[in-house]
């Protein structure tokens, strides 16, 4: 699939996706090219800056053992690609790269700043 058909179905996603569309996107990022990324930046950025944004509201609450790898592996995929091709996708990371786990300790009471 082509960059610009991902960001076709990124754009008829309402902003706040749920858990199923974030990972969808994610998995028809992952099948771009590099050079299609490279290419393409601003068009790749927004499509990442959607589903980081939807996570943070959202799917991080929906975050599971099951699921999280898909997550975790994104997040490293995003921090890779900064590192190989110099587009600033790590800070998309952020979120991304939390553990079910994590996160539950950092919802429980008393938690408050102590994502680890």
């Amino acid at each position: 699939m082509k960059l610009s058909a991902v960001k076709q179905i990124s754009d008829e996603y309402p902003t706040i996706t749920d858990i199923d569309q974030e990972m969808y996107l994610i998995s028809l990022l992952q099948g771009i090219s590099i050079l299609e990324i490279e290419e393409n930046p601003h068009t790749f950025m927004e499509i990442v800056k959607k589903i980081q944004e939807s996570h943070h509201d959202n799917g991080i609450f929906e975050v599971t053992d099951e699921n999280e790898n898909i997550f975790l592996t994104f997040a490293d995929w995003l921090i890779s690609l900064e590192n190989t091709m110099g587009i600033d996708t790590a800070r998309f990371a952020d979120g991304l790269n939390l553990s079910a786990d994590a996160i539950a300790k950092a919802m429980s009471p008393g938690a408050v700043g102590k994502i680890t």
